[in-house]
């Protein structure tokens, strides 16, 4: 737009010089905005064909000249808006090759964040099942500390019931001792008393013997008494 206001303006200056309008329309016809690179050239080099073909007047001199400026100056502003239609066309491939990747970097993160749900998903079953394993070893570790200690308590008790009896082994070991001593006391006394009842009960029969004959010397006696008594 300030191109286009630049160029109205120099316009605008060729009238109050005294330009011939129509012959701005004539350059305006054979230069328009949009003809391309070689009409401009063309235009150029068919004014300096004018300027050299013979024109002597320096108004029209001038005028040729400034005609070319003109041409030249509209050339520079049709360069530049090709320039800027090729720019926009970079850019707008640009812009193109920008939604593109905007899009493939949108799959990809969609990509991504599926396989990061599924890596959370892993690692949270993963978590739990460590979770568990931690839950089930530490329960083992539990158990084994319960086993040993009940396992301590009764090789406790054990050792304790094996002193006792131990002792009360010993105890009857010692009452054995004793009553084998009074056994073997018994049995002599009991030899002893055997063998003493033995000899009493030879005495005993001797003494019977003994007082059979008594009583047979008593009978004896008696029946010479009676003789005597007799005679």
């Amino acid at each position: 737009k300030h191109k286009l206001e630049s160029t109205q303006q120099t316009l605008e200056r060729s009238v109050e010089f005294g330009r011939s309008t129509g012959d701005l329309t004539l350059l305006t016809t054979m230069t328009p905005l949009k003809m391309g690179r070689f009409e401009f050239n063309k235009s150029t080099s068919d004014l300096t064909q004018l300027v050299g073909s013979g024109v002597s007047s320096s108004f029209d001199v001038e005028r040729l000249n400034y005609l070319e400026g003109r041409v030249k100056v509209l050339e520079a502003e049709l360069t530049d808006k090709e320039q800027a239609v090729k720019k926009d066309e970079v850019v707008q491939g640009l812009e193109r090759k920008i939604l593109d990747l905007e899009e493939a970097l949108k799959e990809k993160e969609c990509i991504i964040e599926a396989r990061t749900q599924a890596v959370s998903l892993m690692s949270e079953n993963l978590s739990l099942k460590g979770k568990n394993t931690v839950d089930l070893l530490e329960d083992t570790k539990q158990e084994m500390y319960r086993m040993q200690s009940n396992f301590v308590q009764a090789e406790s008790n054990m050792k304790a019931e094996l002193d006792r009896l131990q002792v009360d082994l010993d105890e009857r070991k010692s009452k054995i001792s004793n009553l084998e001593e009074m056994n073997n006391i018994l049995e002599t006394a009991r030899y002893d008393l055997t063998v003493e009842n033995a000899s009493l009960k030879q005495k005993l029969e001797d003494v019977q013997d003994f007082s059979t004959k008594i009583s047979e010397l008593n009978k004896l006696n008696q029946s010479l008494q009676h003789r005597i008594t007799e005679l």
